[in-house]
């Protein structure tokens, strides 16, 4: 899997310009419209992945990419209110109690989100629809089994690591500007793979239609 991590970002004669386009895409993000573009290309790397593919996805049909990235985004929102609704009921409730208690229900429930959503996406993107994110029954089987586990510890490794190197390199005048966003953009696509990868180890391929 570590193997995979490294060498999928460069897979494929024209990675660098899949991984470019992404890379730009992701920097003008604060025109809206290219957050789904990517989220789209993000569909795509884990619906590839969970059916065995080891290359990067193309950049085709961009009307079908915005919509997938659409659907995602609705489904990472929706798990994202989890998080906000317990943290808000939760200081308003034991505010007065301990905010200690709070803050650890918060980050309990924070750390349960992140762990999931990934499995989520990655059945959303498989299976092709927004209740997919949602269906408990492949989601428990996936958040239970030791491969997904373990990819989700080495995408986290991943994106950690690769989001400090990232960081370092924007400071750099110029250089950083370009290198920075192709550098993050190389991390979350290797995460990706690993989560796709762990994804489809968990289900044997089964929520794959």
């Amino acid at each position: 899997m570590i193997h995979d991590a490294i060498s999928y970002p460069t897979s494929g004669d024209d990675w660098p310009i899949k991984i470019g386009i992404l890379a730009g895409l992701s920097l003008f993000s604060w025109l809206i419209v290219p957050i789904f573009l990517v989220a789209g290309y993000y569909v795509r790397i884990l619906e590839t992945t969970a059916e065995g593919g080891s290359e990067l996805p193309e950049w085709s049909d961009w009307g079908d990419l915005f919509v997938d990235g659409l659907k995602l985004v609705a489904v990472a929102v929706a798990y994202m209110l989890v998080p906000i609704v317990v943290a808000a009921i939760s200081f308003f409730l034991l505010r007065d109690v301990s905010v200690a208690l709070a803050g650890l229900l918060v980050f309990v429930v924070t750390a349960t989100f992140y762990y999931l959503l990934p499995a989520s996406l990655a059945n959303h993107a498989a299976v092709g629809t927004l209740a997919a994110g949602f269906d408990v029954g492949t989601l428990a089987r996936v958040l239970t089994s030791v491969e997904y586990a373990m990819a989700w510890l080495l995408a986290l490794g991943i994106m950690v690591i690769g989001g400090i190197v990232a960081a370092i390199v924007s400071l750099v005048p110029i250089l950083g500007w370009i290198a920075g966003p192709v550098i993050a953009a190389t991390v979350y696509v290797a995460a990706l793979h690993v989560y796709g990868i762990g994804y489809r180890n968990a289900v044997g391929g089964s929520a794959v239609l």
